[in-house]
């Protein structure tokens, strides 16, 4: 996979969605929305001011795999690293699109090495 600048540069920028200091870049407002929308249980994770970087450390620390038996209620952690990643990539839009013409659909942001 190969991250373009820009998406090292949102891999690494502090994300605040409290309202007192609210999201004020188209970016930071889809973060905080996934974020809500928590679908892998990262929203746990999150704390104001960390990265998204920081955030895939912190929940991937959290409910670890070898212990799942405290899992209960939480989704738990196990996934491959490059699934996450891609979740992550993806997910919270970290490269940018491409073909700007297909701004519209949400498609994959990540690119293999020689397209592979």
């Amino acid at each position: 996979t190969v991250l373009n600048r820009l998406a090292l540069e949102r891999l690494i920028k502090p994300i605040y969605c409290n309202r007192t200091t609210s999201a004020t870049d188209a970016h930071t407002k889809l973060v905080c929305f996934r974020l809500e929308e928590n679908l892998v249980g990262e929203r746990m994770a999150f704390r104001e001011g960390i990265s998204i970087s920081d955030l895939m450390d912190r929940h991937a620390s959290m409910l670890p795999y070898r212990k799942y038996r405290r899992w209960k209620n939480d989704p738990g952690y196990c996934m491959l690293g490059d699934w996450i990643l891609g979740y992550y990539i993806n997910y919270y839009e970290l490269g940018s699109r491409f073909d700007p013409a297909l701004d519209y659909i949400h498609m994959d942001n990540s690119l293999g090495y020689d397209y592979s």
